[in-house]
């Protein structure tokens, strides 16, 4: 594994530690990390079933999001 992919790893953790809080604050679940691998990203544990995690990162352009901010108030993306 490359310097760039454990960097990548990393980040991916770091975003599905944020996942696993938000998870088990809209469903009253917990998630184990059981394993890391690259598809999925992460094998986790729930009740004691084993699923596969695939995380994605949705990122506007730099200059959409200060349009956004500058002009509509507006900080998030919207679904629209």
């Amino acid at each position: 594994m490359s310097d760039q992919d454990i960097g990548k790893k990393m980040y991916e953790e770091h975003d599905l530690e944020y996942f696993i809080d938000a998870y088990k604050y809209a469903t009253g679940e917990e998630l184990i990390i059981v394993s890391r691998s690259e598809k999925p990203d992460f094998v986790c544990e729930r009740n004691g079933q084993q699923i596969g995690v695939e995380l994605s990162k949705i990122i506007r352009d730099p200059q959409s999001a200060f349009w956004d901010k500058a002009i509509d108030k507006q900080e998030f993306m919207d679904s629209s």
